[in-house]
């Protein structure tokens, strides 16, 4: 982006562009949507005009949203310092009004023909779960240029339009609980170990185990997996009365897995 000098400059028009990316169906935890778009802008300042053109990419999160810019500023105006560059957007984000800002200083000031970055920009957005269509209008882009006495604003007036196809969701896995208790007699000691394999691979996420004698619950407790193993230990005070006990281990199903449950039973003597 180089800074020209013109003679009699237009202020430019502000048209907002749409980034779109079709309805997501992912939890609240999902991972964060990112879509970029082009766009094109020209700024101003007395006999001084600045075309810019390049990328921003919005990203959202939760209720973190950020904005970054490819690009940097030059001003190819040796007789130029600057001082601070700002920027701001105002979004709409599935019909919500964000505003996303950030300023970058310099000190000293950067030199007239030095290559500025532009600012990271964040916001936040009141809603926290996955956004769903992803609907993001740029209805004000621009960012200001801080020199000696003066201060140019730059408005992105073409901002084009882009559908982006619909995130990949990872595919959930099929998997096997196996359940066994080895039950040891004399300290009256029961170790239970569900092993949760998707095909050949240890599965990730949470077990939970429940231990019944008749309708009375034993023990029930959530347990995260361990190289595909979960284990709860049962000590005597646990297995004062004789008999069947059922355990049944049920594994939860998650963003990569399927769920999937196994039973055993073990007596107590």
């Amino acid at each position: 982006m180089r800074l020209r000098t013109l003679a009699g400059v237009a202020a430019g028009a502000l048209v907002g562009g749409v980034l779109s990316v079709p309805a997501l169906t992912t939890p609240a935890s999902a991972a964060p949507v990112t879509a970029s778009t082009t766009f094109e802008a020209s700024c101003s300042y007395g006999s001084f005009a600045l075309p810019v053109s390049g990328t921003f990419a919005v990203t959202v999160d939760g209720q973190s949203v950020t904005a970054d810019y490819d690009a940097t500023v030059n001003m190819n105006a040796p007789s130029l310092t600057t001082s601070k560059l700002g920027a701001d957007i105002d979004l709409d984000i599935d019909g919500e009004s964000v505003t996303v800002s950030g300023e970058r200083t310099f000190s000293p000031p950067a030199a007239g023909t030095a290559d500025m970055e532009l600012p990271s920009l964040s916001g936040t957005r009141t809603g926290s779960g996955s956004v769903g269509a992803f609907d993001i209008t740029a209805a004000a882009l621009n960012f200001t240029i801080t020199f000696g006495t003066g201060t140019a604003t730059c408005t992105f007036d073409d901002l084009a339009p882009v559908e982006f196809p619909a995130q990949p969701q990872p595919v959930a896995k099929a998997t096997k609980s196996t359940t066994k208790v080895a039950y040891a007699k004399k300290a009256k000691k029961a170790t239970i170990t569900t092993t949760v394999k998707a095909g050949k691979a240890n599965a990730t996420g949470k077990v939970k185990i429940v231990v019944k004698k008749g309708k009375k619950t034993i023990a029930s407790k959530a347990i995260a997996l361990k190289k595909g193993k979960a284990r709860l230990v049962l000590k005597k005070a646990k297995l004062k009365a004789k008999g069947k006990y059922v355990v049944t281990s049920a594994f939860q199903k998650n963003a990569k897995f399927k769920g999937s449950t196994s039973k055993a039973t073990f007596t107590v003597k």
